[in-house]
């Protein structure tokens, strides 16, 4: 029997409104005005690459930071006087 392909499982799948819908309310919210379509488009993708930059130098400076040994090393907290 074959099954038919043309309809995926929606378990499977992401639901993308879902991931989207945050994103886009908080460039909406950031502009507090009404915005044209291509206003929305260029701040969702000026937020999601900005993100990943973020995360890739999150990445990259923890990569260099666990190669070298004295990252291991721990400086106590002082409190600070009355």
């Amino acid at each position: 029997m074959i099954k038919n392909r043309a309809y995926p499982n929606p378990l499977m799948e992401p639901d993308y409104n879902a991931i989207l819908m945050p994103i886009i309310s908080a460039v909406l919210l950031s502009y507090n005005r009404p915005v044209s379509l291509d206003e929305i488009v260029d701040g969702v993708i000026l937020l999601l690459s900005s993100q990943r930059e973020k995360h890739s130098s999150l990445v990259s400076s923890s990569l260099e930071v666990t190669s070298d040994s004295s990252y291991a090393h721990i400086v106590p907290a002082h409190r600070r006087k009355k």
